[in-house]
């Protein structure tokens, strides 16, 4: 049922806020490599999303005290920095800053791929994120053109030490649920490009409502120095409808090592 006081309103609210920062940790945990590769910046992802999902849960409990406490708390991963390296041999790089762009209004005929802007989202699971994601798509005519949704993810330079290389590349993949319904049965394919070379593709055909996402983890060849603007990313839709359509990645990474 739907609520239908202020308070309960405001307890709804609560519950989505806290599901919200708790599934924000657990992709922050999913995306934690082997001890021995562990960054700084890994970990005190970790550590944020935990206090980020702690404070949530407390607001929670503030508003309806029935509710049984979470026992999820920051203070039990603080632990985590002190598992860091002192001198990390490989290091984990989130891509989404490094977009080329993020360009919402590239000229029609042109993939409409971006990454987080304003109050541009990607929502998968039922969970709808502002950072850390690569989208393309656009509306259903005549505002927009859901063959947009086919473009090409290109990225910067990022700064690595010297003698740096990448090896691996992992990101949650899926169809925004902001889609039209009309567009289930659509169909996505992501291809990654390594200096040219077709390195991994994975694919999903949408159900047309809320699903988990895909994952993708690729081996990139380590021969190759570190350059994230030899990255690409192709998605390729195939599309049921006219209707609005988008898809994209979340937590898309490349981890780098050293020679």
């Amino acid at each position: 049922m739907a609520p239908d006081t202020a308070a309960e309103r405001g307890t709804t609210q609560a519950l989505a806020t806290a599901l919200r920062r708790h599934s924000e940790y657990a992709a922050a945990v999913d995306l934690l490599p082997v001890a021995s590769e562990l960054t700084k910046s890994a970990a005190q992802l970790v550590v944020d999303r935990a206090g980020a999902a702690e404070a949530a849960y407390a607001a929670l409990a503030a508003r309806d005290g029935s509710l049984p406490p979470m026992p999820l708390k920051k203070a039990a991963h603080v632990r985590l920095l002190d598992l860091v390296p002192a001198t990390p041999i490989r290091q984990t790089l989130v891509l989404a800053p490094f977009l080329v762009g993020p360009r919402p209004d590239d000229p029609l005929g042109e993939g409409r791929c971006f990454g987080p802007y304003g109050t541009a989202s990607l929502k998968l699971n039922g969970i709808r994120r502002h950072d850390s994601f690569l989208s393309c798509g656009d509306y259903a005519p005549p505002r927009g053109d859901p063959e947009r949704a086919n473009g090409d993810l290109q990225f910067r330079r990022a700064p690595f030490p010297e003698n740096s290389v990448l090896t691996r590349f992992t990101a949650a993949l899926g169809v925004d649920e902001d889609s039209s319904s009309a567009q289930a049965g659509s169909r996505v394919t992501w291809t990654l490009y390594y200096y040219g070379e077709r390195i991994c593709s994975e694919s999903t055909t949408w159900s047309g409502g809320t699903s988990a996402p895909d994952r993708m983890s690729c081996a990139l060849p380590s021969e190759k120095p570190a350059d994230t603007s030899e990255l690409t990313i192709s998605q390729r839709v195939s599309l049921v409808s006219g209707q609005q359509f988008w898809a994209g990645l979340q937590d898309a990474t490349v981890v780098s090592g050293r020679r």
